[in-house]
């Protein structure tokens, strides 16, 4: 498990961006933040509702009354456990954004 959370913490995800592993009961079980291990359920979110379905998916979502995000979710059946990683729709499309400008 230890190296499970080297690999993920040093995925970079930019300056917004949030991956955590939730069990088949919504529960988190990995976050950067180890605090809420266990200690934290947001089953209340799209995606950890989706995920523990067992399905796999990629959203856009309003997250916080005005903050839009993209999320993506993958369900890991060996483990009965689901990944997700959400991330600002800003800075998630910034390149995008920078190539609408530029045309």
């Amino acid at each position: 498990m230890e190296n499970l959370y080297r690999i993920i913490e040093g995925i970079d995800i930019g300056r917004t961006g949030e991956i955590f592993i939730v069990n088949n009961n919504g529960e988190i079980i990995f976050h950067k933040d180890r605090s809420k291990i266990l200690f934290e359920n947001i089953n209340n979110n799209f995606a950890v509702k989706e995920v523990t379905y067992e399905k796999n998916g990629l959203m856009n979502i309003q997250i916080i009354k005005v903050k839009l995000f993209l999320g993506s979710y993958y369900w890991l059946p060996l483990y009965r456990w689901g990944l997700i990683v959400e991330k600002k729709q800003d800075e998630a499309y910034a390149r995008v954004y920078a190539l609408e400008v530029l045309s």
